[in-house]
């Protein structure tokens, strides 16, 4: 391989890194923002209710991609 295709695997890598930890950083923040206006509007259990929906949607998002990687080995 050239050292022009090592340079922008490297960019790539270092792109797709900054970008991560962006999105990590912004979803933290509204994540707060948004359970604490659930807690303040609605109650401890509605942000309880909450975090178990979207655990649940989570769960249910990993396990579609774990059968479409498995299904590729």
């Amino acid at each position: 391989m050239s050292p022009r295709v090592f340079l922008s695997i490297e960019k790539a890598i270092s792109a797709a890194c900054g970008m991560t930890g962006l999105f990590g950083y912004v979803g933290a923040t509204l994540s707060g923002v948004g359970l604490a206006y659930i807690t303040a509007s609605f109650g401890w259990m509605a942000m309880y209710g909450v975090c178990a929906v979207s655990s649940i949607l989570c769960l249910i998002l990993v396990l579609m991609t774990y059968k479409k990687e498995k299904g590729h080995s």
